[in-house]
């Protein structure tokens, strides 16, 4: 009985030394952690945004990178498929996994009462660009030209979903600027 007691004795030291460790951590620092994935995102492992904004903006900030991308996927796409085709298909393909993952990230965050329904509305928008890019890549990878080119060239379309998907971004960073 007098070991199980030393054991626990030794456990209880441990946690309130552990504890107090913990708190020593936290002291002098204002903000509040997140757990959110998004929060080690947009900054080094030890330097990363601690405060909804601060993530968000570093989100928004990776946004803008995947977006600035997506003329980039179809530089050189001939007019027939061919290689290029496939190539433009897979660069696509990996902007729309980024920007899911953007959104997977944003709408991991705790935002504020009031961008609430801002942030949805991001996160519901990325969630649609990812689709239409995702599409998009398809029908390179298919290389179907006509149904690619149906409704518009596809440098029009891949303008249109980056001005699109800059939009996104710039309206939730434009209500973290109001607050």
């Amino acid at each position: 009985m007098s070991r199980h007691l030393r054991i626990s004795a030794t456990f209880a030291a441990t946690l309130v030394a552990l504890v107090a460790v913990l708190a020593l951590a936290g002291c002098g620092s204002s903000a509040s952690m997140s757990s959110s994935p998004a929060a080690t995102q947009g900054g080094t492992a030890s330097g990363a945004p601690t405060t909804y904004a601060g993530q968000a903006q570093a989100i928004l900030s990776q946004v803008g990178t995947t977006a600035g991308a997506l003329p980039d996927a179809i530089a050189g796409l001939s007019k027939k498929p061919d290689a290029t085709w496939l190539a433009s298909g897979t660069k696509l393909n990996e902007a729309a996994t980024q920007l899911g993952k953007e959104a997977a990230s944003l709408a991991a965050l705790t935002p504020p009462t009031a961008l609430r329904p801002v942030q949805d509305a991001v996160v519901k928008g990325l969630k649609a660009m990812q689709t239409k890019v995702n599409l998009l890549s398809g029908l390179l990878f298919e290389e179907s030209a006509d149904e690619a080119t149906a409704n518009s060239p596809i440098q029009t379309q891949v303008d249109k979903m980056k001005a699109q998907v800059q939009a996104l971004s710039t309206k939730l960073s434009g209500a973290l600027g109001s607050q």
